[in-house]
């Protein structure tokens, strides 16, 4: 009877004791992230935390019982048919504990890519084995058939969960041809998703527009997100225009721009009869000669 693959989100153990966990993170002995689900994203890295147990060698320089054991990962993945074999191996001599036992418990880390290419989307199928270098390559045992899945739109880490709120836009109403301001706060109620710097999008009646910033938020954090809207996305006609994200709603208010002339349309003309006026200066000139003739006027008298 054919063995049935192991779910690779579980703690898995072979025999001999041989233990695999498939991870996003391992940080130490017993301390890892175990991965959500058995599926990948397209060009992601798949860590396998590995446990066994292996006989001790003196290290005569330090008077430390160490193990030495190998790691090694062989499987098929995509394409298939057949399936294209490949591997991956770890070695270990980590002392988990200080004490000079003939054997001791160590671990170790095996990675492998997962390709980005969409078309070699599907099952990597593979089994580990541990062997002690303490004792000649002997075998301590292996683990069970584990599967884990290569697919597109999956992600590291449980998927992230955007909630919005406190949708704003300045100004509003505004004038053809000037750019809009519009904000919104983001919270995570999810989880880490692929852990990676991504825009937000805005629906502008219908067609979407990025974030001018990216976000990367863990599981309730908050961040405020800015939108920069203009003509090329408002259109530049005065009206209306919807935008939407999540479940929150707003409309645009576009009005026609003011024109910048200030001029009336008689220019530098004055009244109706278009007549240039006279110049100050020569009305003060004609009141001095007025008052010149009348001054000798009076002294002849």
């Amino acid at each position: 009877m054919a063995q049935i693959p192991a779910a690779a989100s579980d703690r898995i153990v072979g025999d001999g004791g041989v233990v695999a966990v498939v991870c996003t993170d391992v940080y130490g002995y017993k301390n890892y992230s175990a991965h959500y689900n058995d599926h990948f994203p397209l060009g992601s890295t798949v860590k396998i935390y590995v446990e066994a147990s292996g006989t001790t060698s003196r290290d005569l320089n330090t008077d430390e019982y160490k193990p030495s054991i190998s790691f090694e990962l062989v499987g098929t993945k995509p394409p298939y048919p057949p399936g294209q074999s490949f591997t991956a191996s770890a070695s270990s001599s980590y002392m988990t504990n200080d004490d000079k036992s003939q054997t001791k418990r160590t671990y170790a880390t095996i990675s492998f890519g997962i390709s980005s290419d969409e078309d070699l989307q599907g099952e990597y199928r593979f089994r580990i084995t541990a062997k002690d270098n303490n004792a000649g390559g002997r075998v301590i045992g292996r683990t069970p058939y584990i599967t884990v899945y290569a697919e597109k739109g999956a992600t590291l880490y449980p998927p992230t969960n955007y909630q919005y709120s406190d949708l704003t836009i300045d100004p509003n109403p505004s004038t053809v041809g000037s750019s809009v301001t519009v904000k919104v706060n983001v919270t995570n109620l999810g989880g880490k998703g692929n852990w990676k710097d991504e825009k937000v999008y805005l629906m502008v009646d219908g067609t979407e527009v990025e974030s001018t910033s990216t976000i990367r938020l863990d599981h309730g954090e908050e961040a405020e997100v800015t939108f920069t809207l203009n003509d090329e996305t408002l259109g530049n006609e005065p009206g209306n225009t919807t935008i939407r994200i999540g479940e929150l709603e707003d409309v645009v208010i576009r009005e026609e721009g003011t024109s910048g002339s200030g001029s009336s349309s008689s220019g530098s003309t004055s009244g109706s009869s278009g007549q240039t006026p006279a110049q100050p200066g020569f009305e003060i000139f004609g009141a001095i000669l007025i008052l010149l003739i009348l001054t000798r006027s009076i002294r002849h008298l």
